[in-house]
């Protein structure tokens, strides 16, 4: 991922980050869930002091976790989350508990339809969607984006579109 989203080791606007550890935070955790959400993520990291960190940290300021996403690990307080990464477990769970997290944001803001991520199943990598349809996280089926079994996979699956 870093040679995908970091050229010449400059950091973009878009990042990755790993977050193995990475936990529900309280008020968004649903007893049924488990703690481990994802492994690793790409997120939105602008500059300190930029008009969108700015941004971020008035809507921070309005949850009730005081982060932008449904978790409070680390770097990911303050850097939404596009697409997050899991290996080998649906990615349900994540998704309800970020569903869970955006209900909480204010009525103003603007609906998002749908949520991207990546589910990584030995070498198979797959696009999922959920949105939320009657009040529920549905998690639409997965789409193959590449096997990372060649070394053409390997460099071709991380950039697929």
């Amino acid at each position: 991922m870093d040679w995908a989203l970091r050229p010449n080791d400059y950091y973009g606007l878009v990042d990755n980050t790993y977050c193995i550890g990475a936990q529900e935070a309280k008020a968004y955790n649903a007893k049924e869930s488990p703690s481990n959400m994802v492994d690793f993520c790409m997120i939105i990291r602008p500059p300190l002091r930029s008009p969108e960190a700015d941004c971020i940290d008035e809507v921070c300021k309005m949850r009730p976790e005081v982060t932008i996403n449904h978790t409070d690990h680390d770097v990911l307080c303050k850097s939404p989350i596009v697409v997050s990464f899991e290996t080998k477990r649906s990615g349900a769970d994540h998704e309800k508990a970020t569903w869970r997290g955006l209900a909480k944001c204010p009525n103003d803001l603007p609906a998002i339809p749908f949520l991207p991520g990546v589910i990584i199943n030995g070498h198979g990598w797959s696009f999922v969607a959920s949105a939320i349809k009657d009040g529920r996280s549905v998690l639409y089926s997965e789409v193959e984006l590449g096997k990372t079994s060649t070394g053409f996979g390997i460099i071709t699956t991380p950039v697929a579109p």
